[in-house]
């Protein structure tokens, strides 16, 4: 129980304080969306804000009744304990992951979270569960039956081989048999092959020569001020991660303004994001993007103070453990875009894109799990006395994130350093910090003991 209490709320756990009852139909309709995302945990008794407090609750009278109402319901078998937790009364629901393929529904409606509302799952992620028999989607084709000439006209296998480690060995038949290898194409028969998703991904010369990739293309916006209310520059990059990676890259930086800054009394101007976290940001949009996610395409928008990176899908772990965890959506192409030198694999990508911005001073990016989407957002310039109470404990326990990666903890004075503030600022950081603990993103390293004096935080999963 004290591991759950401690873990915050994300795909699997679910907490309701229930002070004086719980509808038993709402705990059904939860237990349908918690399987739909693969099973996890529904907790009456304890509120859902950290540090967690253990009111208990007097809901579900009779546990035994609800678990046949929601087999009846729902055709799942979802145990609910009573757990007596420091003499006050909590109730469990441990929710199994639905069967592969089989999307459940609760009166007509098949569930999912969004937020702290329960809302119908679209029509596409209907279809994504129901068409999981086929395997993942990169390894499906999305072109058939083409000729050796065929494949070379659509994909860029001069490209593919200026990437990649794989000698280049000349002959087309050679090079074929090298993605194939590589599960970028299949063989279909002598001399005919398949394109596969993650093939013309990587490679297309245009995704517009395969219908279903079409809004896989990542979209380049600049917009005249702060808002979406003038467009001044737009373009859509048609050609494979692969090849398109480095030229868009290049685009985009090109649209981004620049800012001055002042240092030993000289001024300068300088980009007005880390190059590292950019290129981190956008290669983790193609890599972790939902591929079955239709309604939604990557989108680069430059703005006058800040830059947001959209891409398709909620993401697969809490927005908090983006620093030190990692879970790949995609693994053929994430694998792909790795032996291309484009990405990593091993989890290390965004916590030293965020060293990076540290080390240039800039704000904290903020990540944002949206109905559909995943958006990151990088902003240019804010000074911590520009930040709002929300966004300097966000900025501290990112940087208490990075710390703790180095094997390092955060301080008064490591936070001051991060941000370039002088020591008399430490009442206001310590409020910060203070801010944070409450909230339940940082705590006191308890190797310190109490000490005020020599105070050191570690994140809350430390």
């Amino acid at each position: 129980m004290d591991a759950l209490l401690g873990l915050r709320e994300g795909t699997r756990l679910e907490f309701k304080a229930a002070a004086s009852s719980y509808d038993t139909d709402k705990a059904i309709s939860y237990c349908a969306a918690l399987a739909n995302e693969g099973g996890g945990y529904l907790i009456l008794g304890v509120t859902d804000k950290i540090p967690r407090n253990v009111n208990g609750t007097p809901a579900i009278t009779n546990p035994p009744e609800l678990e046949f109402r929601i087999f009846e319901k729902l055709a799942i078998k979802v145990p609910i304990r009573e757990v007596t937790y420091n003499s006050k009364r909590v109730v469990v629901f441990q929710i199994p992951s639905r069967m592969k393929g089989v999307p459940i529904a609760h009166d007509g409606r098949f569930l999912m979270r969004a937020g702290e509302s329960l809302v119908s799952m679209s029509a596409h992620q209907i279809a994504a569960i129901l068409a999981e028999h086929q395997g993942p989607f990169e390894g499906r084709h999305v072109r058939e039956d083409l000729t050796e000439n065929e494949v070379s006209q659509l994909l860029d296998l001069d490209a593919y081989f200026t990437l990649m480690p794989d000698a280049d060995p000349g002959v087309l038949t050679a090079r074929l048999s090298v993605l194939v290898e590589r599960r970028l194409i299949a063989t279909a028969g002598p001399g005919r092959y398949h394109i596969t998703n993650s093939g013309a991904l990587f490679l297309a010369r245009s995704l517009d020569e395969f219908p279903a990739l079409t809004m896989r293309r990542v979209r380049v916006i600049r917009y005249a001020g702060n808002d979406r209310v003038t467009a001044v520059f737009e373009h859509f990059e048609t050609r494979g991660y692969g090849p398109a990676f480095e030229p868009l890259l290049d685009l985009i930086t090109a649209n981004v303004p620049s800012i001055e800054v002042i240092e030993g009394g000289l001024r300068s101007t300088v980009q007005a994001y880390a190059p590292r976290a950019l290129r981190e940001f956008i290669a983790n949009a193609l890599i972790h993007q939902d591929l079955e996610e239709t309604g939604v395409q990557i989108a680069v928008e430059i703005f006058e103070n800040r830059l947001e990176i959209r891409s398709p899908g909620r993401p697969l772990i809490a927005v908090e453990r983006f620093v030190d965890e990692t879970r790949a959506r995609n693994p053929y192409l994430a694998e792909i875009m790795r032996l291309a030198r484009i990405c990593e694999v091993r989890g290390s990508g965004i916590d030293r894109a965020i060293e990076q911005i540290e080390d240039f001073m800039q704000p904290a990016p903020r990540f944002q799990a949206e109905t559909a989407a995943t958006r990151v957002t990088l902003v240019s310039h804010l000074r911590f006395e520009e930040m709002t109470q929300e966004e300097r404990i966000w900025s501290a326990y990112l940087h208490c994130c990075v710390k703790y990666e180095r094997s390092d903890r955060l301080t008064n004075a490591s936070l001051r350093a991060r941000h370039g503030l002088p020591t008399s600022k430490t009442p206001v950081v310590s409020q910060t910090i203070t801010a944070a603990v409450e909230v339940g993103l940082i705590k006191l390293d308890p190797r310190v003991g109490s000490s005020r004096r020599h105070a050191a935080y570690v994140p809350f999963f430390g």
